[in-house]
């Protein structure tokens, strides 16, 4: 039991590693915050099943860094 929860722990670890990593490589493909949401929002009419799901997400990443980086 306490080997499969931390194999769960690292399959947790590593979906949020490369969820940050995601956010990273839009934002470093776009000039602005505003530009990177225009960009996520265009994913939504892809045929991949549940990318609405994921879009939301990193747009709310994406927004929470923008609130970061004005706060700072």
């Amino acid at each position: 039991m306490n080997e499969k929860k931390q194999n769960n722990d690292l399959i947790k670890e590593i979906i949020e590693k490369h969820f940050e990593n995601m956010v990273d490589d839009i934002l470093e493909h776009t000039e602005t915050y505003y530009e990177a949401l225009g960009a996520v929002s265009c994913i939504k009419g892809s045929k991949i099943p549940n990318i609405t799901q994921l879009a939301d997400c990193l747009g709310k990443a994406i927004r929470k860094r923008a609130m970061q980086q004005k706060s700072t």
